[in-house]
């Protein structure tokens, strides 16, 4: 996330006082506008999107919510992908990333965050395949590891296993995961935020989650 939301999380949430003018060129140019423009990118539970009415959910809409309030101005989500959220919030496309971006180091390069979440990154993979079994089976280039195009998930797993190989796409409008091509075996194993491992467990019972979700 901007610095925008670092400031409104430094602290005390709600006793932050909206800068004077002329103390923030960015809460100028948002008062201005007369709208705060929130990069969005879904990634469950954090931020996901009701199908039947396109209202965004989870923490990161109310946090957007809350900072458009202390504002007193409307929010307005714009739709990104993961490959160029990064690169839209360096051209002033939008004036935050809602996104629950993990706070990588070539991320945190070039953007501020405001860290309020934590988790980790876990695979899917069939009951039935044994070519995986621990996180260290997925350095191989025996192994096809599924992958979303631009994600943290992404940079950090190429680093960590640099003999695997990797299936990349761009992640559909929507969210979601890539559990189906693992099913039908296209994929060995596909990687997902980790508050997930127990709801696909119980939802797919075909498949194991590594590392275990309980560990």
């Amino acid at each position: 996330m901007t610095g925008l939301a670092a400031a409104a999380l430094t602290g005390t949430a709600m006793a932050q006082t909206v800068p004077a003018l002329g103390q923030s060129p960015t809460v100028d140019a948002i008062k201005k506008a007369g709208k705060l423009r929130a990069g969005v990118a879904i990634a469950w539970p954090w931020l996901g999107q009701d199908p039947k009415t396109g209202k965004y959910i989870g923490a990161a809409a109310d946090l957007g919510e809350k900072i458009a309030q202390t504002l007193g101005v409307p929010i307005e989500y714009i739709p990104s992908g993961w490959d160029v959220i990064v690169a839209g919030l360096q051209a002033k496309q939008f004036d935050l990333a809602l996104a629950p971006l993990f706070a990588t180091p070539k991320r945190m390069a070039v953007i501020d965050f405001a860290n309020y979440a934590e988790g980790g990154t876990c695979y899917e993979v069939l009951k039935t395949n044994n070519k995986v079994n621990t996180l260290g089976d997925l350095n191989s280039a025996n192994v096809v590891t599924g992958t979303f195009t631009g994600t943290g998930t992404e940079q950090e797993f190429v680093k960590k296993y640099p003999k695997a190989k990797v299936n990349s796409v761009v992640q559909a409008p929507g969210g979601g995961t890539r559990v189906l091509e693992v099913i039908s075996g296209r994929l060995d194993a596909s990687a997902f935020d980790s508050p997930l491992a127990l709801a696909l467990e119980s939802k797919y019972p075909q498949i194991k989650v590594v590392p275990e979700a309980h560990e």
